[in-house]
C-alpha cells in the first residue's frame, strides 16, 4: 500500500494517482474527497511516501518521491527524487533533482536535470 502527501495531508492509496485540473484520479476514478485538500490552494504539494504504481501530475509547485513509484509524469512543477522510481520519469516545464535511484530515462523540456 501507498501513501501520498497532499499540502501535508497523508491519504493511502495504491495504484495509478492522476491529479489533472485541480481533481484527484485513482486508476481513472475521480476521488471527491480529495478535491478540498487543493480547492482555492495556490501551493500545492505532494509526496509520495510509500509505493504506489504510476503518478501523473499536470500541475502542482512540489513533487517528492520518497518511496517507491514506477512511472513518474509531470506538465508544470519541481520534481525531486529520494526513493526509487522504476521507469521514467518525465517532465514538460520544471527542474528533475535525483537524489535516489531512477531505473528508466529522465527528461525535461523546459528545466535542468540534476543527479546529487
Amino acid at each position: 500500500m501507498g501513501s501520498i502527501v497532499i499540502n501535508g495531508k497523508r491519504v493511502n492509496y495504491t495504484g495509478t494517482i492522476s491529479f489533472e485540473n485541480g481533481r484527484f484520479f485513482l486508476d481513472g476514478k475521480e476521488l471527491e474527497d480529495l478535491e478540498s485538500l487543493t480547492k482555492d490552494q495556490k501551493h500545492i504539494e505532494i509526496k509520495v511516501v510509500g509505493d504506489i504504481d504510476r503518478l501523473q501530475v499536470d500541475t502542482c509547485d512540489n513533487l517528492y518521491i520518497e518511496g517507491s513509484c514506477n512511472k513518474v509524469k509531470t506538465v508544470n512543477g519541481e520534481v525531486e527524487i529520494g526513493g526509487n522510481v522504476f521507469g521514467d520519469v518525465e517532465s514538460v516545464n520544471g527542474e528533475i533533482e535525483i537524489h535516489g535511484y531512477v531505473s528508466g530515462d529522465v527528461k525535461t523540456v523546459n528545466g535542468n536535470i540534476k543527479r546529487k
